[in-house]
Formats: structure tokens, C-alpha cells, sequence
């Protein structure tokens, strides 16, 4: 149970657009729900097979030794594109905290809360090291859904089983109840079948995540694996569907406070929740703190894990540290974490964007790489970096280029088709790996003999 923590994606991002929107946004966590499985029944077993026998610390690393001596180039460009996006990932956590640290108290400034989310970031990146490996992530994982259930279910008793339809008519819906309570329908309409792939698309992330992934190779024995695999499937349910329930009830619960707009207000929606509940209906206010703390150590504590796989990265793939790789650490976290705090420092941003966009650009870099590199024995080195290079040009092109004429001006494709760029790029990408392996030669007969063998069981 390596990976049992969760992100503050969960409670701010997820839990939030279901309370702004209705059921129709946990197709999201149906995405991921998949993804995962399919992860854990496909992608980890042969990425633990193809690591005993090429014996890789990070993802760059193991894209290199899959082809052999011409992997270099991958390994670099590989490094390159995990710092960038996990750079962005990283300053997602700290709009987080931010967002978390200046709702506790009014005193805390966003500025000035962003500011302690990453000094507790980087200490919490150094005792981190003296800890049980994994067992505060543990911890912290059962300890938040604990929260969010107690949360979910004084909420609903409060407001009262049978007047929930009623405080839920009271929040300034856009449709009525039942279609808020809908999966298949969206703003008072049938849902389109392009938001629904859209958002099960989520799940196409989760085959691009480099810590995820790496968190595959820790060695176990098969029952343990299988074991980990049962608890990681089922865990990822629960907490999915704690999320969005928070998300419907909490939506009556603040009625007739409605807390969405342009600057998605919804991702505080847990915090207020905690708020109302605890300091101001029953003058607990140290337990509505408590409770929000503990969200808040999710987040640093996901950040945390985010900037060590980082941090191996940079040390490891790029600069080449060899056996002295723990003696840069201390330097390279702050930086990365410096670099992170750059990014977002100035900018009013959200957690639902900068993650999406981090999310993207690790799904379609990683994703199909990854995937036809375990898979296919004809996928060669030129064929990697084209899929990433392709990827990442194709998310961006799609999310940010003003292509399509639209009423007098120029609109980018994902605001034309309502499609985000996360399935699109994935498929330029998968087509630019295959058809660059295609045309180029293939690889030499030792990296084809490892791969034949990693298929055939022969590992040693």
C-alpha cells in the first residue's frame, strides 16, 4: 500500500466541479477509475518485469535502458519534459495551500499563505527522509477520507434526509434537481458524448504520471503485489465516490450560499463546509481547524512525493550525479520548489487549470511512450522522442492556438469542439511514435532479445 495518498485534486477540484455543476462531472472519476485499473492489471506488471532486468531508479532511466545504447537522447529529452510539467504540477499544490492556509483565517494573506505551504513543503521534504517509508502518506490518505466521510455525513444529518431536495432547490440551480443529481444530463440537457469522453479521457493521465509509475518497481513478491493492487483499485473507488457525494451534499448544506464563478470558488467549497460546520453551528472551531489541517497535509504531502521524483530526476537524468546523487538534494529541492513558486507567484490562477494543463502535458508525453515501449517490440528510440515531441505540440497547439475562425475572431480547438487536449494530443502522439518506428530502422538485436525475453518471462 505504497500509494494510498491522494491530491488535493480530489477535494478541491473534483469535489468542487461536482458541487458546481452536478453528477455529470464524476464521469471524471469513472475515467480514473479505469485508468488505474488497467494500470495496476497491465502496465505494472510488465513495467516490473522489463525493471529486473533493466534496473531503472526513474522513468527517463527506464525509457533509456529499453533502447539500450541509442537511449540517451530519450533519457534527456524524457528528464526535460518531466521537470516542465511536474514543475507545474508542483505549483498546483501550492495555489492548494494557499487557497487552504488563507481560508483558515482571514489574517493570512493568499500571498503570504502560499509562502508557508512551501516552507512546509521543503521541511517536510527533509525530516521525510527519517520517516517510515510511506507510513505518514498512509496515514495521512485514511485520515483525510475520514474527514471528508465525518464531513459528508454531519452535513447530511444536519441539513436533514428529507428537506435535502428542498435546500438543494435553494441554491440558485440553473436546472432541477433531479437533473443536478443526473450523471446523464448537463446544464438541463442531455449529456453530449463528447463531454463524456472528454472527461473519462482523465484517465488517459494516469499512463504518463512518472511518480505513479515509478511506484510500480518497489520490489514485492506476487501475493503482496496482488494484494496492493486489490487495496490501491478499491481505495481509489471509495475515494471517488466520497469526493462527489461531499460535492451534491455540501451544494444543499451552504444553500443559499453558492459558491462558484469565474475565479472557481468552488475549490474552497470543502473548507467552507468545515467552517460553517464547526465554528460557526457548533463554536468547535479547534476541530474545523484540525480537520482542515489534515486536508492541507495531503496536499504537502503529494507535493512532497511530486518533488522527490523530480529531484531524482534532475539529479539523475540530467546532471549524473552517480553514487553522490543524495548530496545534491538539498539543493535541488528548493530550487525546483523556488522555480514551482515562480510560476504562480504573480498569476491568479486555479488549481482545476494548472492541473489540467500539468496533467495534459505528463499524460501525452508519457502516456503513449510508455505504453508502446512495454508493448510493442518495434517501437525504437526515434519513435519515442517523436511521441513526445508530437504530445507535447499537439496539447499545446490545441489548448492554446487561436486556429478556428469563430464569429468575427479566433478561437483555440478545445473551446470550438469542447474536447480537452488530453485525448487529441494522446492520439497525435500514438500515431507520430508508431510511424516514426515505422520508417527508421529498428532497434539493435540486444534491446530486441530483452524485450522478447521480458515477454516470455525471462527475466533474469
Amino acid at each position: 500500500m505504497k500509494w494510498i495518498h491522494s491530491s488535493g485534486w480530489l477535494f478541491m477540484c473534483l469535489t468542487g466541479a461536482v458541487y458546481a455543476y452536478g453528477a455529470n462531472k464524476l464521469w471524471m472519476a469513472l475515467g480514473l477509475i479505469i485508468g488505474i485499473i488497467i494500470n495496476y492489471i497491465t502496465v505494472a506488471p510488465r513495467m516490473r518485469d522489463y525493471n529486473v532486468r533493466l534496473k531503472a531508479d526513474t522513468l527517463p532511466e527506464l525509457l533509456s535502458n529499453r533502447f539500450g545504447k541509442n537511449g540517451k537522447r530519450v533519457r534527456t529529452l524524457a528528464a526535460l519534459f518531466l521537470l516542465v510539467f511536474s514543475e507545474i504540477y508542483l505549483a498546483s499544490a501550492l495555489i492548494a495551500g494557499a487557497k487552504i492556509f488563507s481560508a483558515i483565517s482571514d489574517d493570512y494573506s493568499y500571498k503570504r499563505a502560499m509562502l508557508g505551504t512551501a516552507i512546509l513543503i521543503l521541511l517536510y521534504g527533509y525530516v521525510r527522509k527519517y520517516l517510515i517509508k510511506g507510513a505518514v502518506e498512509y496515514a495521512v490518505g485514511v485520515f483525510a477520507l475520514f474527514v471528508m466521510i465525518a464531513v459528508s455525513v454531519i452535513a447530511l444529518y444536519d441539513i436533514g434526509i428529507h428537506y435535502y431536495v428542498f435546500k438543494l432547490v435553494d441554491s440558485n440551480l440553473h436546472e432541477s434537481a433531479s437533473e443536478f443529481l443526473n450523471v446523464f444530463t448537463e446544464n438541463g440537457a442531455q449529456i453530449s458524448l463528447v463531454s463524456v469522453i472528454g472527461q473519462i479521457s482523465c484517465g488517459l493521465v494516469l499512463f504518463g504520471m512518472p511518480h505513479l509509475l515509478m511506484s510500480f518497481l518497489v520490489p514485492e513478491d506476487e501475493t503482496d503485489f496482488l494484494r496492493t493492487r486489490r487495496v490501491m483499485i478499491g481505495w481509489s473507488f471509495l475515494t471517488f465516490v466520497v469526493a462527489g457525494a461531499l460535492g451534491l451534499i455540501a451544494r444543499a448544506y451552504l444553500s443559499p450560499i453558492v459558491m462558484t464563478g469565474p475565479n472557481f470558488e468552488e475549490e474552497g467549497v470543502v473548507i467552507a463546509v468545515i467552517k460553517s460546520m464547526f465554528s460557526e453551528e457548533r463554536s468547535l472551531p479547534v476541530i474545523g481547524m484540525i480537520l482542515t489541517l489534515i486536508l492541507a497535509f495531503m496536499v504537502i504531502s503529494h507535493a512532497v512525493i511530486l518533488l522527490f521524483s523530480m529531484s531524482k530526476s534532475a539529479v539523475k537524468d540530467l546532471y549524473g550525479a552517480g553514487h553522490k546523487e543524495h548530496n545534491y538534494y538539498v539543493f535541488v529541492l528548493p530550487l525546483l520548489l523556488f522555480l514551482s513558486g515562480i510560476f504562480v507567484w504573480k498569476l491568479s490562477l486555479s488549481v482545476t487549470d494548472v492541473t489540467r494543463l500539468a496533467w495534459e502535458g505528463l499524460g501525452v508525453c508519457f502516456g503513449p511512450v510508455v505504453l508502446l515501449s512495454l508493448f510493442w517490440r518495434r517501437m525504437n528510440h526515434v519513435g519515442a522522442c517523436a511521441g513526445m515531441i508530437a504530445g507535447c505540440a499537439g496539447m499545446l497547439i490545441w489548448d492554446f492556438a487561436a486556429l478556428v475562425p469563430y464569429h468575427g475572431t479566433r478561437i483555440a480547438l478545445w473551446e470550438y469542439t469542447d474536447l480537452p487536449a488530453l485525448p487529441a494530443a494522446f492520439l497525435v502522439a500514438l500515431i507520430a511514435a508508431i510511424t516514426a518506428s515505422l520508417v527508421t530502422r529498428q532497434e539493435e538485436e540486444q534491446v530486441l532479445k530483452d524485450f522478447d525475453d521480458v515477454y516470455n518471462g525471462f527475466l533474469e
